[in-house]
């Protein structure tokens, strides 16, 4: 807006009635007869000169953050007090002004510091035009492109922000010849700012300083970046895989499809991890959030398969091996243990039941007179003989126990495969793979969205 003020003024003043063409050589000639822009045209020198800056933005072209560069196409707007240049309006046809070539006045040397290529005056080598007044006001607005280091934090990607930092000094002029200061309004000037449709201008600090004996400008421009293409391209196809990886339990162990999907799924986003890699800014300090949570995620899909694996073993034991204490919690501890084993379970006191009463009927424990004499008594000379029909009765009472106890391990050895088995065991270790598994890969998409956002 400044600029657009001072182009206004500049055109109202030269539509001045009375000026000719000879009016304007004759100035010239005059005013740069004894002129010398090879000296610091500072009228007091007592002190420094002081040079009114300000910076105008054109367009963000490049942000590079691998290089950790940032290019702009942009200018600055000085003005100062020029001594060597003076003169009297009304001898000249009322010339208030005179724009001329910056060659053939004194200029400050602005150079851009943190510039990644050649040091240079910002101007290179093209000459801008600079217009001076007759109390010698003189107005400069070079520019170009200019690409400068910036250090990147990306460790928020795709949700980041960088704030970059443009370092001007007058270079070889120290703070006892010049000093910057800024221009008092429209010290950052967006009135021909064209927007990047990768970076969107956020923010914009103008200063000036002083730093070892130099009088500085910068100007720090904050830029966010558009993150729907990397959210449809990287992070979506991420969050399908991490989800999709666990339904592999759901999958039934005879199909004998498991492993080989687990495996299909680990393989297929080992390979989209290559391929977005060089869509991921690479850095070490920081280290990219996203790419941390990627990481993590292929290491809980081997995780899944190594799971996978494990409970399509436990699957296929043998029926006649034990199952211990631990595995039999496994499969009956969880509520979401298979029906059969609750009326298996149910039926075990009948069973226990029905197994005593028939041992007690052998036994012949269920009759009022529970004890039979077992022998006679026969006197032979004060001799007690135990009769053989004793002896008969005690062998059959013995070996119907020892069957008895035969048919009782027997059927507690059937119950107990009969309600818990190994396929009882692995069905338990699937349902609870697959909560762990979403329970583990929702906290790291949880996580990763706050750092991100936060």
């Amino acid at each position: 807006m400044a600029i657009v003020k001072i182009l206004i003024a500049l055109f109202l003043i030269n539509t001045v009635r009375g000026q000719t063409l000879a009016n304007v050589y004759q100035l010239h000639s005059d005013v740069f007869a004894n002129y010398n822009k090879e000296v610091i045209p500072n009228a007091n020198r007592s002190n420094p000169m002081d040079i009114q800056i300000g910076f105008f933005l054109l367009t963000i072209t490049e942000f590079e953050e691998i290089d950790e560069t940032i290019e702009v196409n942009a200018g600055l707007f000085t003005r100062w007090y020029d001594g060597g240049i003076s003169w009297d309006p009304t001898q000249y046809g009322g010339k208030f002004s005179l724009s001329i070539l910056q060659s053939n006045i004194w200029t400050p040397p602005l150079v851009l510091v943190n510039n990644v290529e050649d040091l240079k005056p910002i101007e290179g080598e093209f000459q801008f035009m600079s217009t001076v007044f007759y109390n010698g006001l003189t107005l400069w607005a070079p520019g170009g492109v200019m690409k400068a280091k910036c250090t990147t934090d990306i460790s928020n990607f795709p949700f980041d922000s960088q704030t970059c930092t443009l370092q001007f000094v007058t270079w070889g002029l120290t703070q006892a010849d010049v000093t910057l200061s800024l221009a008092p309004t429209n010290a950052f000037d967006l009135t021909f700012f064209v927007p990047n449709s990768n970076w969107k201008l956020t923010g914009y600090r103008p200063y000036t300083y002083i730093l070892g004996g130099y009088s500085g400008f910068n100007v720090d421009i904050t830029i966010q970046r558009e993150p729907l293409y990397f959210l449809l391209m990287v992070v979506c196809p991420t969050l399908l895989f991490s989800l999709l990886n666990p339904l592999v339990f759901l999958l039934p162990v005879e199909s004998g499809e498991r492993i080989s999907l687990s495996m299909t799924i680990l393989l297929s986003y080992a390979i989209f991890l290559t391929l977005v890699s060089a869509a991921i800014p690479s850095s070490s300090n920081p280290m990219c959030i996203l790419l941390i949570m990627m990481v993590v995620i292929i290491i809980v899909s081997g995780m899944i398969v190594f799971s996978v694996i494990i409970v399509s073993a436990i699957y296929c034991r043998d029926e006649k091996q034990k199952i211990n204490k631990f595995w039999k919690a496994i499969a009956t501890k969880f509520p979401w243990k298979r029906g059969d084993i609750d009326s298996h379970t149910a039926e075990e006191p009948a069973i226990e039941e029905a197994t005593w009463r028939d041992v007690s009927e052998k036994l012949g424990l269920h009759r009022n007179n529970l004890v039979q004499p077992l022998y006679e008594t026969k006197d032979s000379g004060n001799t007690r003989h135990v009769s053989d029909n004793t002896r008969q009765a005690s062998d059959e009472h013995g070996e119907e126990n020892i069957k008895t106890e035969n048919n009782l391990s027997r059927s507690d050895h059937t119950r107990n495969n009969t309600c818990i088995s190994w396929k009882d065991v692995a069905h338990s270790l699937d349902m609870i793979s697959i909560i762990s598994s979403y329970a583990l890969i929702i906290l790291i998409l949880v996580i990763f969205f706050i750092v991100v956002r936060s």
